[in-house]
């Protein structure tokens, strides 16, 4: 009978337990929004800070050869009115290789990717700059500073400080002029949209691997993957210490111990 007793309050419990947690999963609800644009859209890009959500995609209508980059805002959980960014034949739209688009104390910076000229695939990459306090967008900022005929792209950027952005990338100019590999560079981006500090983070990565990057309490970090001299592509991570970009490590204990 004990025995009956201590099951009986054991079932009642979880039962308990079990209601509290259907009545709580009930309150995690997903809502669906309607994505503000037309079937002709794709490569969306999601941001969001402490401040603003943001929504950016490329587009194309009915049969235009023109494209352009669009982007919204999401304000009382619907996206506000849609914005252009830039408008033209030459704009890249690529699946792997996307634009992104990032907000820092109302200023907005987004990227394109521009075909160039050569026998062979070749594209550079151009910065979009909204200021705060304008209404017009500064426009095809080149954000390489090569001038060479290569790949260059896989975006990542970021607010940085107190109004600008960091922004990392891969760029071919070794693959042009030197039968290389691609490289890893990152720069800032002034709340002019002046592209600054801008250096080589690895001499030799993967062609065609996203990078990312984060904005910790000890400074920025990127990590992308990394190409030896026998092939063999991993991870790695790189940071900013006393203004110097440290060393690369590739073991998931490592990385986190050096964010953390």
């Amino acid at each position: 009978m004990k025995n009956i007793y201590i099951t009986a309050i054991t079932l009642i419990g979880l039962l308990v337990v079990s209601c509290k947690t259907e009545t709580k999963a009930k309150k995690n609800v997903v809502k669906y929004i309607e994505f503000p644009s037309s079937e002709s859209s794709s490569v969306p890009f999601l941001f969001s800070n402490e401040d603003k959500i943001l929504l950016s995609w490329s587009e194309r209508q009915d049969s235009s050869k023109v494209k352009t980059l669009r982007y919204a805002e999401l304000v009382d959980g619907k996206w506000a009115k849609t914005s252009d960014i830039i408008s033209s034949e030459n704009l890249l739209i690529n699946w792997a290789d996307f634009s992104v688009i990032a907000e820092n104390k109302g200023n907005i910076a987004s990227n394109v990717l521009i075909p160039t000229k050569s026998k062979g695939f070749t594209y550079d990459i151009k910065l979009n700059h909204l200021n705060s306090k304008s209404s017009e967008w500064k426009k095809d900022i080149p954000l390489h500073t090569d001038g060479v005929l290569a790949e260059h792209g896989f975006v990542s950027m970021i607010p940085y400080k107190e109004n600008s952005f960091f922004v990392t990338w891969l760029d071919g100019r070794y693959t042009a002029t030197k039968g290389g590999a691609m490289s890893v560079r990152a720069a800032e981006v002034s709340p002019d949209g002046t592209i600054i500090n801008e250096v080589e983070l690895d001499a030799k990565v993967c062609d065609c691997c996203g990078t990312t990057a984060s904005i910790t309490n000890n400074g920025p970090v990127v990590i992308y993957r990394d190409r030896t001299d026998d092939e063999i592509r991993d991870f790695y991570i790189t940071r900013l210490v006393d203004g110097n970009w440290t060393g690369q490590t590739h073991t998931i204990k490592e990385c986190l111990s050096i964010i953390m």
